[in-house]
């Protein structure tokens, strides 16, 4: 393969070649995913009504709208395409494992802007096992190695164009380790932050268990970071310290209990009632 020298050099990055550790799809298995995929969404499609106590905060959104807004979660695509990444096999080290390290395991139009300002567009695909961002220069496929302060994918999904943006957690307090938030709603009081992480896991019953077969367990959190205090708080389903560190009313944070923090839908439901008080 040849690369364009002109362009590496004039568009810069330094990489490493990242599929001499991950390796290209292998196989496609269809069949029995189709019914977990449909038992898996069909969890996502209930909702509760709740009376509204005449808090600020409102009744959780379930409407065909909101789902939309967050398709690219895991009420929506990022479900869906977890389930089908089982479908591929990467091997680590030599050793397979069933699964794809991308967040998403085909090419997506990207942008990257540096840590010191410089924008580039290139195919990008995001290692959510490395935390390592890949971009493709014409035949070749690079991992980027200049520190990135944030990078963007787009996606077409049901003819809606759809455009995640991705910040360097060190963008909001020093880290040990790099990784990257999306940001799911942004307004002016904050934003709502989604961090991905896949680890290797075995499975823990069945056929593959006893086979000791490994896998991409594809793990998230949500955080949000207050723009005015500059302090970014993880939403682990404790109401107490979230209303603390949101410095809510008695009234307000007792309204929280309506909200199941432990589900992605409510958590970006509340976090959008509480930008628009």
């Amino acid at each position: 393969m040849r690369m364009n020298k002109n362009s590496f050099i004039a568009g810069v990055f330094f990489g490493r070649c990242s599929e001499a550790r991950h390796s290209k799809k292998v196989f496609l298995k269809k069949g029995a995913w189709i019914l977990s995929i449909q038992l898996l969404l069909s969890h996502f499609s209930t909702a509760q009504n709740h009376q509204n106590s005449g808090s600020f905060v409102p009744d959780p959104d379930r409407t065909p709208f909101h789902l939309i807004l967050t398709i690219n979660s895991e009420d929506g695509f990022y479900l869906k395409r977890d389930i089908n990444d089982m479908d591929y096999v990467t091997y680590v080290h030599g050793e397979k494992v069933l699964g794809s390290p991308y967040l998403f395991p085909d090419w997506l139009a990207g942008t990257i802007t540096t840590a010191d300002g410089r924008y580039y567009q290139y195919p990008l695909r995001y290692n959510a096992y490395g935390q390592v961002v890949s971009f493709a220069n014409g035949t070749d496929s690079l991992d980027v190695t200049d520190e990135i302060r944030e990078f963007t994918l787009s996606q077409t999904v049901h003819d809606t164009s759809i455009m995640s943006r991705f910040i360097n957690a060190n963008q909001f307090g020093k880290e040990k380790t790099t990784f990257f938030y999306e940001v799911v709603f942004d307004c002016p009081k904050g934003e709502l932050l989604k961090s991905f992480q896949k680890n290797i896991s075995t499975f823990s019953g069945g056929l593959l268990a006893s086979k000791g077969t490994k896998y991409f367990d594809l793990q998230t959190s949500f955080s949000y970071y207050d723009k005015t205090r500059k302090k970014i708080f993880k939403i682990n389903g404790n109401y107490t310290k979230l209303s603390q560190f949101l410095q809510l009313p008695g009234p307000d944070a007792q309204s929280l209990d309506r909200y199941d923090l432990s589900k992605e839908e409510d958590i970006i439901s509340f976090i959008k009632s509480y930008c628009s008080y």
